[in-house]
């Protein structure tokens, strides 16, 4: 997708460089992923122990705030989108470069601050290393946050990431199809040659379905994973019997599936 919106026609419009950042983005969460890759694919047994302290605060962080942010841009192209299909003379001065890296700086804003915990050294470190979906948690097996990080922490993240980023791309992305069909209607009504409307609605069009397939691909990917971890967190905030290594099974297979939403 990167050398796709790498290219001028593309990037000179907003949407065309918020798609740049969220390649960008994803080619991060990867990189990031490769460490797991190595450590349970290749070696299958923790590396790197001397410092893992250090690496579980910097993968863990960086793939929550990763996702956070690939979500978000997601939601941002599509009130990006609503706008030059809703709002097309008004969309010059609002969907702009400037403008895209004022929202995005505040999504890593934000983003930063809502997994700042995971940077605490008396907080978070080594779990169970050499288990991808769980090397990495709270240091201390009482206390507070081993209470929050795995009761509450799960449920934080499905919302922030998954369900309302969701919710606002459906909902934008059928504001956005009725509008194209009305526009669309409108025209071949007035039976008027207008190119340059045409070109618009078809421009509209094309974006709506590349948007759509992304949102589809990110709903796919995502929501298992996230429905597992919701779960997960209920069983134990609940103090049901709960079977750890399924858990851990689990989560492991729809990891898997998470990552390809970042390819």
């Amino acid at each position: 997708i990167m050398p796709t919106f790498l290219q001028t026609a593309l990037r000179v419009t907003s949407t065309g460089f918020l798609f740049l950042i969220l390649a960008f983005s994803d080619s991060l969460f990867l990189l990031v992923s490769i460490f797991d890759f190595i450590e349970v694919g290749l070696i299958q047994g923790p590396i790197l122990l001397t410092n893992y302290d250090s690496l579980c605060r910097f993968r863990w962080f960086s793939k929550g705030f990763i996702q956070f942010c690939s979500a978000w841009i997601l939601v941002f192209v599509t009130i990006d989108r609503w706008l030059r299909t809703c709002f097309p003379f008004k969309a010059n001065k609002w969907c702009t470069h400037k403008n895209v890296i004022i929202v995005t700086i505040c999504i890593i804003i934000i983003a930063i601050g809502l997994h700042s915990h995971m940077l605490s050294a008396q907080f978070f470190g080594r779990y169970q290393p050499g288990i991808a979906t769980v090397a990495c948690g709270p240091i201390q097996f009482t206390g507070s946050y081993i209470v929050f990080y795995f009761g509450q922490w799960p449920f934080i993240q499905v919302f922030f990431v998954c369900l309302i980023p969701v919710t606002v791309m459906l909902l934008g992305s059928i504001v956005i199809h009725r509008t194209i069909q009305k526009t669309k209607s409108r025209i071949q009504t007035i039976g008027m040659n207008q190119p340059n409307q045409l070109r618009q609605a078809r421009l509209h069009r094309q974006m709506l379905i590349l948007m759509i397939s992304s949102i589809m691909i990110f709903f796919v990917t995502t929501l298992p994973v996230n429905l597992r971890q919701i779960v997960g967190a209920y069983e134990v905030s609940t103090g049901q019997n709960t079977d750890i290594n399924k858990i851990v099974s689990d989560t492991a297979i729809l990891t898997v599936l998470l990552s390809l939403n970042y390819a």
